[in-house]
C-alpha cells in the first residue's frame, strides 16, 4: 500500500481515550489491512473501536503496539508490540537534554527495538523455539561463544529493567564460561567451585528481581541438554554435572526465599510490637502513640509532617501543593522531642540540612 498522510492519525496524547477520533478516521479508511500504533495505550483504545465496527483483531484487521506493556499479553487477543530497553531510552532522553542545555544542539541516536508477534497479528510468539533456533543458528555460522551468550543474556532480561549493568555483565560471563568449556574441564574440581561462586552472584538478594528465571532455565536447557553438549561421551559424568548445576541454583534459590522469609518473620514482630504499644497508649492520644511506637520498626530518628489540607490529584490537571505542612512529630535518639516551629512550607525543605539519619514521613 503506498504511502499517504490519510493513513496518518494524530490523537491528543499517547494514553488518552480518542475513541471518536478513531472511529471517525476507521470509517474513513475501510481498506486498512494493519495498524501500527505508537503505543499499547492507544491500541487499547483502537481494539474497542474496532469491535464496534465489527472488525476481528488479528483476523479482519492487524494491530500492533509500541512499549511491550505487561498488560499487552492480556488482551484478548494479545497484542503484539515492539520492546525496547526503557533505561536505556531514559538515560539518553536526559543525557540529549544535558546536551541541548549546555550546547544548544542534540544528536539522533538510534536504539536496538524488536518486534513481539502475538495474536493480534494473527501471530504466536513461540520463545522455547526462538531461542532454541537462535543457538542451532550461531552454532551452524560458528559465531563465537562469547556472541552466543550475549544473545542468551539479552534473551533472559528482555522485559526487564536493570540498572545494575555489572549483574547483566555476571549472567553474560556466566554462559559464556559454559559455552568454553571443555570434556576435560568436567571433572575439575575448580570447575565446580567457579560455577558455584557465577551462581551465587546471579542468585543474589538485591538483584535477583531482575532476572527472568523461566527464561534462564530454558536457555540452559537448550544449552546443557542437548545431546552433543561438550561433546561428552560418558554420560554418566555428563548427566552428574547437569545435575550439579541445577542443584546449585535450587539451592541458592532456596537460601533466598530463606532469607525473605526471615525477614518479613521480624518485619510481622516489630509490627506486632507496635500495634501492641499502640493498643495501649492510643486511649491517651493517637500522635503521641506512633511516637513513642516508632522505635520499635528500628526507626531512630524521624519527623512526621501532615499537610494543611489534602492533596488531591488528578490525571490530566496540574498538582497543587498546599502552602503549608505541620511537624506532628519529632523523634530523636528513640525519644519524642517537644515541637517546636511547628508550620513549613514545603519549599523550605530545600534549604533545611538534615542529619543524614533522619528518617522524614509524610502524610498527604
Amino acid at each position: 500500500m503506498p504511502f499517504e498522510e490519510k493513513y496518518i492519525l494524530s490523537t491528543p496524547g499517547y494514553n488518552i481515550d480518542s475513541g471518536n477520533l478513531m472511529n471517525k478516521w476507521l470509517q474513513e479508511n475501510p481498506e486498512l489491512d494493519g495498524i501500527m500504533c505508537v503505543t499499547d495505550d492507544i491500541a487499547y483504545y483502537l481494539y474497542r473501536e474496532l469491535e464496534k465496527i465489527g472488525k476481528r483483531v488479528g483476523k479482519d484487521i492487524m494491530v500492533s503496539g509500541f512499549d511491550d506493556k505487561p498488560e499487552s499479553t492480556h488482551m484478548v487477543p494479545p497484542l503484539a508490540s515492539c520492546h525496547a530497553d526503557a533505561s536505556l531510552i531514559a538515560y539518553l532522553g536526559i543525557k540529549q537534554g544535558y546536551d541541548l542545555y549546555k550546547n544548544g544542539s542534540t544528536q539522533n541516536q538510534y536504539i536496538d527495538a524488536h518486534f513481539i508477534p502475538r495474536l493480534s497479528v494473527d501471530c504466536e510468539n513461540y520463545e522455547e523455539t526462538e531461542i532454541g533456533e537462535f543457538i542451532r543458528f550461531c552454532r551452524a555460522e560458528k559465531e563465537s561463544n562469547e556472541y552466543i551468550a550475549q544473545g542468551m543474556t539479552q534473551y533472559v532480561f528482555d522485559n526487564k529493567l536493570v540498572y545494575s549493568s555489572n549483574y547483566q555483565e555476571t549472567v553474560w560471563s556466566f554462559f559464556t564460561y559454559l559455552l568454553d568449556l571443555s570434556v576435560k574441564d568436567c571433572t575439575k574440581h575448580c570447575v565446580y567451585q567457579q560455577i558455584g561462586d557465577y551462581i551465587n552472584l546471579i542468585f543474589n538478594e538485591d538483584d535477583i528481581r531482575y532476572l527472568d528465571l523461566e527464561r534462564l532455565f530454558l536457555c540452559l536447557s537448550f544449552l546443557i541438554n542437548t545431546e552433543n553438549y561438550l561433546n561428552m561421551e560418558d554420560k554418566i559424568k555428563l548427566q552428574s554435572f547437569k545435575q550439579y548445576i541445577y542443584l546449585q541454583m535450587i539451592s541458592s534459590y532456596n537460601y533466598l526465599l530463606l532469607l525473605k522469609e526471615k525477614r518479613y518473620t521480624r518485619r510481622m514482630r516489630s509490627i506486632g510490637q507496635v500495634n501492641k504499644g499502640m493498643l495501649f497508649e492510643s486511649l491517651n492520644d493517637d500522635i503521641y502513640a506512633i511516637a513513642d511506637n516508632i522505635p520499635s520498626l528500628g526507626i531512630h530518628n524521624a519527623q512526621l509532617y501532615l499537610f494543611e489540607t489534602p492533596v488531591v490529584t488528578y490525571e490530566f490537571r496540574p498538582l497543587v501543593m498546599p502552602k503549608t505542612m505541620e511537624l506532628i512529630i519529632n523523634v530523636e535518639n528513640d525519644q519524642r522531642q517537644p515541637i517546636k516551629n511547628t508550620l513549613l512550607r514545603p519549599s523550605d525543605f530545600v534549604t533545611i540540612k538534615f542529619s543524614k539519619n533522619v528518617t522524614m514521613i509524610f502524610l498527604f
